[in-house]
């Protein structure tokens, strides 16, 4: 149930006790203890340390001052009942009533003492109340008298009741804390002042259409289309490696990457024929082992991070590296955003990848699998099917097919940690999983995707997981504490200078009135 469907069904159930003993409530004090101070605390999520009662301010008395965090935050000045009275004939509907006009009235008195205690502590609303009727107004509107404008009104508990959400986002304390009320406030206001704002448009209606294209400027758009537009990269994946321009950070990131990719692979399955001569290669290994890292390639949009990684394993990393690793690169702009399905769908394409990469024609051969599979292979062949695998070897493959069938499908997880364990241990190349575009997701989303690369980069045992991201996206992993669980490095990749250098794109153009 949702945080506000309960604080509705403790309202009703505070509503039908104030019912039943309202002729009891006489005193201002009365409404304070029965009805006003449960509303705050009960209903709308308040505790009792974050109310301030009898404040004292220039102007007098607050009733009560409520704080998030040890700040004010606005202000709700108590009345007896029957002091004002909400002129309105519908006293079961929630309004939106000017401040100072004739339905509010007898509430003035109320309403500008609320505001001297609100606008002194320089609070953004104020309320003011006797329990049952509920007036909620802004201090401060922009070019406007406050009591020009209007303000939230409940003439009585049924009309808080009937229009609870809007009473649940104006006072709750989760809905204060994220301001919720700013943008309820401003759609209120301003809502008014669009309709009063006299809309004169730039270009008089006679203006308004298409130019029409001179002959010259069709040839000018094939020719800036055929030389100039190589500078986007389309049709030369090559162009934007070639122009990427380098900085002392994406040197520094160059050298760090490379020293850190060959130390992994160095830990990949290391020569063991000699057990005698390499024991104390073994011993010294055991000590400080890189089993893998976790990269981020920091940087603000336009630094050129995916060009970056692009150059790096393809130009800047050597080829005896280039060619003991895999690099599987997943863009998460591929995805639908689903929640529930982001993990599925992460493990699906990085299997797709990976299989692309490792094996001949996109898919793992029956050796392959078999490869990948061998430990569950010899104990069927020596356990459970010892019998079938002596007399029937054909029989008995059919048989194990259909287990690696439901296991490659059904246990994608599974298949997938296969693969990668299946590069190191079998290949002996190291996994690079590169997961870009992650920046646009929520941060639930950017955290199971952490999760999952991590645990398969533990499973892996040598592995290496890059995430481009931008500076705000870090800024923010490096609040969170699953970010601090695992041990990362980072590279920061600065947004580079325009460097204009037209000379790869010269050429002599004949046309009829001379040369461009």
């Amino acid at each position: 149930m949702s945080e506000l469907d309960q604080a509705h069904d403790r309202f009703q159930a505070l509503l039908k006790s104030v019912d039943e003993h309202r002729e009891k409530i006489v005193s201002e004090e009365d409404s304070k203890v029965q009805i006003i101070t449960r509303i705050l605390t009960d209903v709308l999520g308040w505790d009792t340390s974050d109310i301030g009662s009898e404040r004292k301010h220039q102007s007098g008395f607050s009733d009560y001052l409520m704080s998030m965090l040890g700040n004010p935050t606005f202000v709700v000045e108590a009345k007896r009942q029957g002091i004002f009275d909400i002129a309105v004939a519908e006293q079961k509907k929630f309004r939106t009533l000017r401040v100072s006009g004739p339905a509010l009235k007898s509430a003035t008195a109320g309403i500008q003492q609320a505001f001297s205690y609100a606008s002194e502590e320089g609070l953004p609303f104020a309320v003011l109340t006797d329990g049952f009727s509920w007036i909620v107004f802004k201090t401060h509107v922009p070019g406007k008298n406050y009591r020009a404008v209007e303000a939230f009104v409940f003439p009585s508990l049924d009309a808080v009741l009937e229009d609870f959400s809007v009473f649940f986002d104006l006072l709750a304390k989760t809905q204060v804390a994220k301001r919720t009320y700013v943008q309820m406030f401003d759609e209120l206001h301003n809502r008014r002042s669009a309709f009063e704002r006299k809309l004169v448009s730039p270009f008089d209606e006679a203006e308004i259409r298409i130019a029409q294209k001179s002959p010259l400027a069709f040839d000018l758009d094939r020719v800036f289309d055929v030389y100039f537009g190589r500078m986007r990269g389309d049709d030369d994946p090559d162009l934007l490696i070639e122009c990427f321009v380098e900085t002392r950070e994406s040197r520094v990131a160059d050298f760090s990457l490379e020293k850190m990719t060959a130390r992994v692979l160095g830990n990949i399955n290391p020569a063991a024929n000699d057990l005698d001569g390499h024991l104390e290669d073994v011993v010294r290994s055991s000590v400080d082992v890189d089993e893998g890292q976790t990269v981020f390639i920091v940087g603000p949009t336009g630094a050129g991070k995916t060009t970056f990684l692009d150059r790096f394993f393809r130009k800047t990393l050597s080829k005896n590296l280039r060619d003991r690793c895999v690099d599987v690169r997943v863009s998460c702009l591929d995805a639908s955003g689903d929640q529930d399905s982001m993990v599925t769908w992460m493990i699906d394409r990085l299997i797709e990848e990976i299989e692309r990469e490792v094996f001949e024609g996109g898919a793992p051969t029956w050796d392959d699998l078999v490869g990948m599979y061998f430990r569950e292979y010899r104990r069927r062949a020596e356990g459970a099917g010892a019998e079938l695998y002596k007399s029937d070897k054909a029989a008995f493959k059919i048989e194990f097919g259909k287990f690696l069938e439901d296991r490659v499908e059904n246990d994608r997880e599974g298949y997938l940690k296969r693969l990668l364990a299946d590069i190191v241990t079998n290949r002996a190349r190291l996994p690079i999983l590169i997961i870009d575009n992650i920046d646009e997701f929520s941060f639930e989303q950017k955290t199971d995707i952490f999760q999952l690369a991590q645990a398969l980069r533990r499973h892996a045992k040598h592995a290496l997981v890059i995430f481009p991201i931008t500076d705000k996206s870090a800024w923010a992993f490096s609040k969170s504490d699953i970010f601090g669980i695992y041990s990362s490095k980072s590279f920061f990749l600065p947004t580079p200078e325009v460097v204009l250098d037209f000379r790869p794109f010269c050429s002599v153009v004949k046309m009829d009135q001379g040369l461009i």
